[in-house]
């Protein structure tokens, strides 16, 4: 569970930072999946926007990834999701 001044820092951090992953119309498909649980790995923490053509809310798309991928959900803007999964195996880390 983060603390709300890990998630400040978190969405500090990733304020100015571009969208590493798109879900569109698809969904989470597993290559969508596997794509955005690689860059967790090498990241930690990372944005995805949901497109406009994606028929599921965002709410929802950011449950799912976070239930699915073991990640953890830091905020929820319109249509941008900033997701936290802490690696073991990672030398420096963001929190």
């Amino acid at each position: 569970m983060i603390s709300s001044k890990d998630r400040a820092y978190l969405k500090s951090i990733m304020a100015n930072e571009d969208t590493i992953a798109n879900i569109g119309k698809e969904g989470l498909s597993e290559s969508c999946l596997k794509g955005i649980n690689d860059a967790l790995a090498a990241r930690e923490v990372i944005k995805v926007q949901v497109l406009q053509n994606n028929t599921l809310p965002t709410r929802q798309v950011a449950t799912e990834l976070e239930k699915r991928l073991g990640a953890e959900i830091v905020l929820v803007v319109g249509r941008k999701i900033i997701l936290y999964k802490y690696n073991k195996e990672k030398k420096t880390h963001v929190l």
